[in-house]
């Protein structure tokens, strides 16, 4: 990667990614409609349709990026939300933090299979077609229209096989999902479909398009448990300008850094022996779980609430870890 893409791949960064991404979807709607023209033109209306559709969804997106909540994610913390998503029960509407929002990774999310929605076909400046089938997840964008969600999951173009006719932004979006919130992932796994604004998605026990789902749901959550998130916001940089392209309200140049907390050391009579008698020599970490939390009149909601890892053992004893690898599971 070269210093001045390091650069802009940043937390300071996100409003210039937000509005080369937004340049991206107009720029590619413009192309969708041009193409359904000519497929009216030539009376098939059929093939026209699914260029329309692109084409208002793009516009629609690029015209609400200028209002969305831009995330940064520090490595520790995507791999924290990772870990969550593995069983999370369900999401609800109060859980979304914005009707718009966009998260870029510091760290790139593991590899995601599209085949199970038919893969997405790049096109590249030398004219040659390359079905992406996967890819590494740098950036999530979410729209929400009442209990509607739609979710895009975007790699950094310099990761595809080579450079896009007329790209110049950092992101690709590569796979399109949609969701009506609440989202339960336990009955999904088991119905396998997803219900979303555009109908119904067959999926696979244990599908990506869950995972993914799952992610971002966990990655709300997260950041918005005080005892497991750090967030801050930092200014956009000076020399980064950023201005709407249509009129309208001036553009949010705030960024919101969310970073894991270091887990809290449990220190209780005993630690250093175990029920059996047994004498701890080491401290280890105990994973986090999730909790049905009652909230609302009378207690009669429920909303899905991380309890963060935490370390046991006897203070001052080294700690015992072991290697990790993340993948998409649920």
């Amino acid at each position: 990667m070269s210093r001045r893409r390091a650069r802009r791949w940043a937390a300071a960064g996100m409003p210039w990614v937000r509005d080369l991404l937004a340049s991206s979807l107009l720029s590619h709607a413009t192309e969708a409609t041009q193409q359904a023209e000519r497929y009216h033109a030539q009376d098939r209306a059929g093939d026209a349709e699914g260029y329309e559709f692109d084409a208002a969804s793009d516009r629609s997106l690029a015209n609400r990026l200028g209002a969305a909540a831009l995330w940064w994610v520090t490595k520790d913390m995507s791999l924290a939300a990772l870990d969550a998503a593995r069983d999370i029960p369900v999401i609800s509407t109060e859980d979304c933090p914005a009707d718009t929002g966009l998260i870029g990774f510091a760290h790139p999310l593991p590899l995601l299979d599209t085949t199970e929605t038919g893969g997405f076909p790049v096109r590249l400046s030398d004219g040659t077609q390359h079905q992406l089938t996967h890819a590494h997840v740098d950036a999530l964008v979410w729209t929400r229209h009442g209990v509607d969600i739609e979710v895009r999951a975007c790699v950094q173009a310099h990761r595809l096989p080579g450079p896009l006719p007329g790209h110049t932004g950092p992101l690709q979006p590569f796979i399109a999902i949609g969701g009506t919130l609440p989202l339960d992932f336990e009955a999904l796994d088991a119905r396998g479909r997803m219900d979303g604004p555009a109908g119904s998605t067959r999926i696979s026990p244990g599908s990506p398009i869950i995972s993914l789902m799952a992610m971002l749901a966990a990655t709300w959550i997260l950041a918005a448990t005080p005892t497991v998130s750090d967030r801050k916001q930092i200014d956009k940089p000076r020399h980064i300008s950023s201005q709407p392209r249509d009129p309208g309200p001036p553009y949010d140049e705030h960024v919101t850094l969310i970073d894991l907390r270091a887990p809290r050391h449990i220190a209780t009579p005993g630690d250093d022996r175990g029920r059996s008698g047994r004498e701890y020599r080491q401290r280890w970490i105990v994973r986090g779980h999730w909790r049905q939390q009652a909230y609302g009149p009378k207690k009669s909601k429920r909303r899905a609430t991380w309890i963060p890892s935490h370390i046991k053992g006897p203070e001052g004893a080294p700690l015992k870890t072991t290697e990790h690898v993340y993948v998409w599971r649920r």
